[in-house]
């Protein structure tokens, strides 16, 4: 009796070592303020880190989240909006412009804004939700590849988001408010993504932005996008998208295989060939509006605008 009271204090004890040893930046889903958390500098890699995050501190006095540290636990991800780094160790290490002059803590450091979030920084993250604060401006390539998350919070201030940055992830819903390039393939593959709001900021995209996203059944296109681009779009469930005045030109099967997509309206101004829709097999009509400069539809079959000469005949019209 008394020796299976030893060993259970004994386990007791090492799991509340474990616990208070490991630096854990997440207590049951709620991360610790990172700005409370001591930085040091790593000669190896050559930037500054703390029990959660690596960073690369840049000479205009601005930050970028580098790796993150803690990419097994799987509660809420707060990204840090900024990290405070001690004056004397930023004067050793990197050559902060106007340093001298920043206002300092009590205790030596100054804080320093994040501004990015560099490539593949958190790469097979399994956190169930991640919260990106308002500051950060771009999200690099493959930052967030594989992630677990469920839940994504994007901020007003993120401009740029690289490619792959979200492929392959649980995300549901993707709401952007003033980003203005997506680099490409940038959520594809998200198989549980069921709804995406695009803002009328976005104007650079690549291509297959929303590809093999098979929860889809939506998307709206903003006419921001002048050019929307090959293989844009496409999903098992995916049954309307929406075009807008402004876009100029419906590159080669921007809406590419799977979709079920039945009825497509094409705005005034905006450009096409056969091959925009050669990828939709289920497509029953495509309707132009009307003073269209260069075509026509005739009971959703596409004529040139003399009415004369057949464009394009939908697929899966009978």
């Amino acid at each position: 009796m008394r020796e299976g009271r030893v060993i259970n204090t004994i386990c007791i004890i090492g799991l509340f070592l474990l616990v208070l040893c490991s630096g854990l930046s997440f207590v049951y889903g709620t991360e610790v303020d990172a700005g409370t958390q001591k930085v040091s500098y790593d000669s190896d890699i050559g930037a500054y880190v703390d029990d959660s995050f690596c960073y690369t501190v840049y000479d205009d006095g601005t930050a970028a989240l580098n790796y993150c540290r803690r990419l097994e636990d799987d509660g809420e991800l707060i990204i840090p909006a900024s990290v405070r780094i001690e004056k004397e160790l930023l004067q050793a290490h990197s050559n902060v412009s106007g340093l001298e002059d920043m206002a300092e803590d009590p205790d030596g450091s100054v804080e320093l804004p994040i501004h990015s979030v560099l490539r593949n920084a958190f790469t097979r993250c399994a956190a169930g939700r991640i919260v990106i604060p308002e500051g950060i401006e771009e999200i690099g390539t493959g930052a967030f590849r594989n992630a677990k998350a469920t839940e994504v919070q994007f901020p007003e201030s993120l401009k740029k988001i690289g490619n792959c940055a979200f492929q392959n992830c649980n995300i549901k819903r993707v709401e952007l408010k003033a980003v203005e390039t997506l680099e490409g393939s940038t959520f594809y593959n998200c198989g549980q993504l069921e709804s995406v709001v695009l803002p009328d900021t976005l104007v650079n995209v690549s291509g297959g932005e929303f590809c093999q996203c098979d929860s889809l059944t939506e998307l709206d296109i903003p006419g921001s996008i002048k050019n929307v681009p090959r293989s844009f779009v496409s999903g098992e469930k995916l049954e309307k998208v929406i075009l807008h005045p402004g876009t100029e030109d419906l590159g080669m099967y921007f809406i590419d295989e799977p979709n079920q997509v039945k009825t497509l309206s094409i705005p005034v101004g905006t450009q096409f060939t056969k091959y925009s829709f050669y990828m939709m097999n289920a497509l029953e009509q495509i309707h132009i509006e009307t003073g269209h400069a260069d075509y026509m539809d005739i009971d959703g079959v596409v004529f040139r605008s003399d009415g004369k000469v057949l464009e394009y005949y939908p697929r899966g019209s009978t």
